[in-house]
């Protein structure tokens, strides 16, 4: 059998911390280091040692490229293990952020940038040589670059093309008189429907976005749900005042859902301390803060590390996962599996959802009866109090969803589902 070598292309270096870099870790888990090779767009590097080798090119490097004339991009050699990847530059922290912006205009310059930029360079292409790669792994986003260098690579090498969606970007249809919306929404489309095409393969976050697809490309793809962290937490014992615990991110109207809760918990604790509620999060800006601490109440307790995520889950009674009632944010999560959820299922402790029906994650956790959920944010207040106050922990549905953890999120089995795909690509090719 060949050997396989992946060429993985995403915004992001495999991580402990960011969401894609974490389910990049946990998708490729089985594999050895001498079959990946990874190029990335973000000023983070890796605090991860599962590549043999490395290419960053980022934002920065582009806009210089442009100004000075010279080409850009770097083989990365240093990890950043046992550094915090927050440690960067100023100035490139505030370029990326620029260009991680969804606003459509944002988008469209930042598309322009690396269009005209210095990246097609000797450089990279001795260091994909050198690497010879049989297979591309593109991690999709919301970028029309990235898919244009995939595209590139793929062409120029012809390797195969496998490309993976955990969020619907495609489909996303928000309500706005911005002609750049209209305009960016065209040629990403145009794009993404290219890659789909070009794809040997293509791999989904959930059942509900491989239907879609299907039904929208006509043609078939894999489903490899985000595997759990590869940790073991006992059962707990419940004591009251209970622990809620969010861990996670607070933008796409998130926070406004846990600042209702932050204010419903005041409530309920009146008279007598019943909840200890704690947010923690990596993203949430000064204005959101201020929205979630309610009434004197600190909630936001600031950010966690990788082994800090996992001591809180320990100690932790009862998981919140929320996502947003308001309908352009519905359009942006309708088909995704949050990445924290496969976690949270195998964590032996109870999964409180606060999020409105039809979207991917409240419909999976609610068909399987795997979570607690709360699918009227107007009741907040009275679901907690009936599901945790007036009555005992649901051990059924700490059962339901480590069950579930094993069936669809099992590291080392999800892991191996995509190296048969690779495996298969070769003897089709």
């Amino acid at each position: 059998m060949n050997k396989i070598r992946i060429l993985i292309i995403s915004h992001n270096a495999f991580s402990t911390t960011n969401n894609m870099g974490k389910t990049l870790s946990t998708l490729f888990y089985g594999f050895s280091k001498n079959e990946i090779a990874h190029l990335y767009f973000h000023s983070y590097d890796s605090d991860l040692d599962y590549c043999c080798t490395c290419f960053q090119i980022t934002d920065f490097d582009v806009i210089k490229s442009i100004f000075l004339r010279k080409s850009c991009g770097r083989i990365v050699n240093a990890l950043n293990i046992g550094n915090s990847p927050y440690e960067v530059n100023e100035i490139k922290n505030k370029i990326y952020k620029f260009g991680r912006d969804h606003s459509p205009l944002k988008l469209l310059v930042r598309d322009f940038i690396w269009k005209i930029g210095q990246w097609k360079t000797k450089t990279l292409f001795n260091w994909i040589e050198s690497f010879s790669p049989t297979h591309i792994f593109f991690a999709s986003g919301y970028s029309v670059f990235a898919y244009d260098i995939a595209l590139l690579i793929s062409k120029k090498y012809n390797i195969p093309l496998i490309t993976y969606f955990c969020d619907d970007y495609f489909n996303e249809n928000i309500k706005t008189h911005s002609p750049f919306y209209w305009i960016r929404k065209k040629i990403f489309r145009r794009k993404v429907n290219e890659v789909i095409n070009k794809s040997t393969d293509l791999v989904f976050i959930s059942d509900t976005m491989k239907k879609e697809y299907e039904k929208i490309f006509n043609k078939k793809g894999h489903v490899i749900m985000t595997p759990f962290s590869n940790f073991v937490v006992e059962e707990k014992e419940y004591k009251k005042p209970i622990l809620l615990c969010y861990i996670g991110n607070v933008l796409l109207g998130r926070w406004e859902v846990l600042a209702k809760i932050a204010k419903a918990v005041n409530n309920i604790n009146r008279y007598g301390n019943k909840i200890i509620f704690e947010i923690y999060s990596e993203n949430a800006t000064e204005k959101i803060i201020k929205e979630l601490n309610y009434n004197g109440n600190i909630y936001f307790k600031g950010r966690l590390s990788s082994q800090e995520v996992k001591d809180k889950i320990l100690e932790s009674d009862i998981l919140l996962h929320v996502e947003s009632f308001k309908t352009k944010f519905i359009e942006k999560t309708k088909h995704s599996i949050s990445t924290k959820i496969a976690d949270c299922l195998a964590s032996n402790r109870p999964l409180l959802v606060v999020g409105p029906k039809g979207i991917a994650s409240v419909e999976y956790l609610w068909e399987n009866n795997a979570a607690y959920i709360i699918d009227n944010e107007n009741k907040i207040e009275e679901k907690l109090l009936e599901y945790f106050i007036e009555k005992d922990i649901d051990k059924t549905i700490v059962k339901n969803a480590k069950t579930l953890a094993m069936r669809n999120h099992d590291i080392t089995r999800n892991s191996q589902k995509l190296r048969n795909i690779f495996e298969n690509a070769l003897k089709d090719d």
